[in-house]
């Protein structure tokens, strides 16, 4: 047996003196539910305005700053956007000055009501700037900035409202401390965000060290035991007279080097670099295959059955691929059960795409994927087992008799075929399901 290995996809860091712009989208766009609040509340925000103080001034507000949300969705994203990173820098910027501008105003226009309004669109953005996804550090200094314009313009509308000069020192101060309280918890903020990212990618590469560790291993005991086995054969070779003996020191030589292809072949299907040639092959044909074969390796005591989709299901995907890593699973489901209990292999349509893995039957053909599962009724696995489930050369096996590729094989095949492959299991089984593509629509 064997969950999965931990990644080793990293995305690129920028080039030396490039600015890192890979969060600036998800800073302004993480949460599309809290994007969609946003400009509700704005444009509800700009209607009560409207009703108060008629003014063409709100609307085209609202006009300006929806637009320039529109404009840094499909900008801001440096996996379609074709904008240069200066130009990307500037479009966010001005988002956030137009934001600005609007609560800006109505503090310092004199009215109370707007004053008001403007002073708690201003302490929200403020939290917002806060405790939002945090943005690639060339945004910091802007981020200041505008909290130190936001007690800027709070301390200006009091203190030109207070008659005394001590009135106006004590809000100009209170401002200043405030506005430096605020630069503070927005650099340490960061700062803390930034030691967060270095100790888990530090983390990552432990576990990806161990990770390769316990896969070389796993790759030299393996084919140690086959070259052991391989040499053994051909030293002999020449010691042993012509006969059945010398006979049985070729075949034993060849069982080995097949071992040693087969080994090579599930550690490109766990690897995903295995070459795969999709084609359309009946669901019937693969079960028909898979229970001939099946059945000489599962005791006599050990119920097998397999139950086959729709007639005319057809799976895209590669044959002798699909065959080994079903044979796997059954090979897993037959360790489990041991020498008494009951395998099932079955094979149905179900909706959505491979990849979402949906388990709703399918009634046709459109927006709809095959699972094959293969069950059984045994003990079930672990918790500590269930996670190093897809670990490759994890096993609970005995020495030699198996090479915790089975799993990971199966998975690996399955990811790269386009789809994916889940796996539950309790107290009263396990079962392994491989959402794979479909090849036709018309069943």
């Amino acid at each position: 047996m064997s969950m999965s290995s931990p990644s080793l996809d990293h995305a690129d860091p920028p080039e030396r003196g490039q600015p890192d712009l890979s969060g600036l989208w998800e800073s302004e766009f993480a949460s599309m539910r809290e994007v969609a609040l946003r400009s509700l509340a704005c444009l509800s925000v700009v209607g009560l305005l409207y009703f108060y103080q008629p003014s063409l001034l709100w609307p085209m507000w609202a006009f300006a700053y929806l637009g320039c949300l529109a404009l840094c969705y499909v900008g801001l994203d440096q996996a379609r956007s074709v904008l240069p990173d200066t130009a990307r820098v500037a479009l966010y910027m001005m988002l956030l000055l137009i934001f600005t501008s609007l609560p800006t105003y109505m503090v310092i226009s004199g009215d109370q009501v707007l004053a008001f309004c403007g002073t708690c669109g201003l302490v929200g953005l403020a939290v917002w700037t806060l405790f939002r996804v945090d943005p690639p550090r060339i945004v910091l200094p802007a981020d200041i900035a505008r909290g130190w314009l936001v007690c800027g313009v709070a301390a200006w509308s009091v203190a030109s409202m207070s008659e005394t000069l001590a009135a106006k020192a004590t809000v100009v101060a209170i401002s200043i401390v405030l506005a430096t309280y605020y630069t503070m918890a927005l650099v340490q903020k960061r700062a803390a965000v930034i030691k967060q990212e270095r100790s888990a990618r530090r983390v990552h590469e432990v576990r990806q060290m161990e990770a390769v560790g316990r896969l070389s291993g796993g790759i030299a005991h393996d084919f140690n035991n086959i070259l052991t086995a391989v040499q053994g054969s051909l030293e002999l070779y020449h010691e042993v007279p012509e006969g059945p003996e010398r006979d049985a020191l070729v075949k034993d030589a060849r069982e080995a080097s097949a071992r040693a292809s087969a080994l090579v072949t599930q550690l490109l299907s766990f690897a995903r670099r295995a070459k795969l040639e999709a084609e359309p092959i009946a669901t019937a044909d693969v079960l028909e295959e898979l229970a001939s074969l099946s059945r000489r390796m599962l005791p006599a005591t050990v119920a097998f059955e397999c139950r086959d989709g729709p007639a005319g299901l057809k799976v895209l995907a590669d044959h002798d691929s699909l065959i080994s890593a079903l044979l796997n699973l059954v090979a897993n489901a037959r360790d489990a059960v041991g020498t008494r209990g009951e395998v099932i292999v079955s094979c149905e349509m179900c909706e959505g795409s491979a990849r979402d893995g949906g388990d709703v039957p399918a009634l046709n053909g459109r927006n709809a994927h095959v699972r094959f599962t293969v069950a059984d009724d045994g003990p079930g696995m672990p918790p500590e087992v269930e996670s190093r489930a897809f670990e490759p050369f994890f096993s609970t096996k005995a020495v030699g008799q198996g090479s915790g590729l089975g799993l990971p094989m199966a998975k690996g095949f399955t990811e790269q075929s386009g789809g994916t492959l889940r796996l539950t299991t309790s107290a009263t089984g396990t079962t392994v399901a491989m959402h794979l593509p479909l090849a036709v629509s018309e069943v």
